[in-house]
């Protein structure tokens, strides 16, 4: 039943297909929202701001690592020619399990070169002074050997624009998670508690994605395959190893800078920013397999598919500005303890950034036609405007220093984007100077009007 399921499942429309998932993950993903944001209210409640700034860090050091070695395995299963084949597959989880276990022993190198550089140097009031610091960041690794025994299915759910499945996963793992973190967070409310709770997720989301429809994953390497994953994914690891300071760089510069009751509000600002940016996300992962698969079995509708897209996108992403710009504070200072309401500016200014959410369907697109050595330069110039912005308006302006460095990380680069998106499908200049025009404009007028 499993197997003819999946057949019919094949054989729908595109755009049921699409639909189906669209749905399946907005829904799916809201929840995860709701209870993410809903387990964070809870302990909150019952732990302090440096505790939330110790996990932030602890994930920083997870970030950066995963950013500089991303090869995009799941982008090569959606467009290769071979990505439905059980042999690629279990190349592409080889692959991506061999990196995972690198990570994970890297994290443990990096714990205990903490807790050496700790008995020698005098960190102070820094993050990174903190005396459990280098225990959760060793067993932090723990959760890089789980999340790399994920099933390649999940991409081969993508390949299929079934997200829906795997989005049921996450909504199920989430759910699991957010119980656990609240019941041992209540039960003693420490870092490490909050550090266990998050292990509880991607467990569960792990043993739920070898039950996808695929084939069964074991250890193996088709050189053939091997060399087309790396081919597609080099450039891709330059991307996002720039991509890393832009979507990073801020609380890496905000970890050698404050202290970790700061950075435990600023992560609160950026939870609430980071779950709703998780919807635009949607579009990324739908995007590249809708994309993928209109270039290869009707081409002729992939121009028209694009520009409804981005339409589509930008709509979105200016009532979601609109809105958060107007309630970020309200919600902020209705919901959390005062000592956490400096959050609410932050928040509303980071609304801004999703006013570049038409950058994952060029993205897509830059994907789908193999040409991920355009979105390096683009990552590259990202991670430039954050850290000259960041460091300095930082000196000036303070906090709204950093996030405006975020803001314009994500803006300025839409123009390179749009720039080699052209030379793949037609792109509008006239009509995108004037909508690229008018979002810098608003973010500018933001940043001088936000009382941060």
């Amino acid at each position: 039943m499993s197997w003819f399921r999946t057949r019919m499942a094949n054989r729908q429309s595109l755009t049921a297909r699409s639909v189906e998932s669209l749905a399946w993950s907005v829904g799916s993903r809201s929840g995860m929202i709701v209870l993410k944001l809903g387990a964070n209210l809870i302990t909150t409640s019952v732990l302090l701001p440096e505790a939330f700034g110790l996990i932030a860090t602890v994930f920083l050091i997870h970030g950066i690592l995963q950013m500089l070695s991303d090869m995009g395995i799941g982008g090569a299963v959606i467009r290769s020619q071979h990505g439905d084949q059980e042999a690629y597959l279990q190349t592409a989880w080889t692959v991506h399990l061999i990196r995972h276990c690198v990570l994970a022993v890297l994290v443990l190198a990096a714990g205990g070169g903490l807790w050496w550089l700790q008995g020698q140097t005098d960190l102070g009031e820094l993050t990174w002074g903190h005396p459990d610091m280098p225990g959760m960041i060793a067993f932090s690794a723990f959760l890089l050997l789980v999340m790399g025994c994920y099933s390649a299915n999940e991409f081969l759910a993508h390949r299929r624009v079934q997200i829906y499945m795997v989005d049921r996963n996450m909504l199920i793992s989430q759910v699991v998670g957010s119980t656990a973190m609240v019941i041992l967070v209540l039960s003693k409310p420490t870092p490490w508690s909050l550090l266990i709770g998050s292990s509880f997720a991607p467990i569960t989301q792990m043993m739920l994605s070898h039950r996808l429809p695929g084939p069964r994953m074991r250890l193996r390497l088709v050189p053939e395959y091997r060399q087309e994953i790396w081919d597609f994914g080099k450039w891709l690891i330059v991307s996002s190893s720039f991509g890393l300071i832009s979507n990073h760089g801020d609380r890496l510069i905000l970890s050698v800078l404050v202290d970790a009751r700061t950075i435990g509000i600023y992560a609160i600002a950026r939870l609430w920013y980071e779950g709703f940016d998780r919807l635009f996300a949607i579009t990324s992962y739908l995007v590249n397999s809708v994309i993928s698969e209109t270039k290869r079995l009707r081409p002729e509708r992939l121009q028209s598919l694009i520009d409804r897209l981005m339409l589509l996108v930008l709509c979105v992403a200016g009532m979601a500005t609109a809105g958060l710009w107007l309630f970020a504070e309200v919600l902020i200072e209705t919901i959390y303890e005062p000592v956490y309401h400096s959050a609410g500016p932050m928040l509303a200014l980071f609304s801004m950034v999703f006013l570049s959410r038409r950058i994952f369907v060029l993205n897509g697109v830059l994907k789908t036609f193999g040409d991920t050595r355009s979105i390096a330069v683009p990552a590259m110039t990202s991670s430039l405007i954050l850290v000259t912005v960041s460091l300095s308006l930082y000196p000036l302006i303070g906090l709204k220093g950093i996030i405006a460095g975020v803001v314009f990380a994500n803006v300025l680069p839409m123009w390179l984007m749009l720039w080699a998106t052209g030379r793949h499908v037609h792109v509008d200049w006239r009509r995108e100077a004037a909508i690229e025009g008018t979002i810098l404009a608003i973010a500018v007028a933001a940043i001088v009007m936000s009382p941060l």
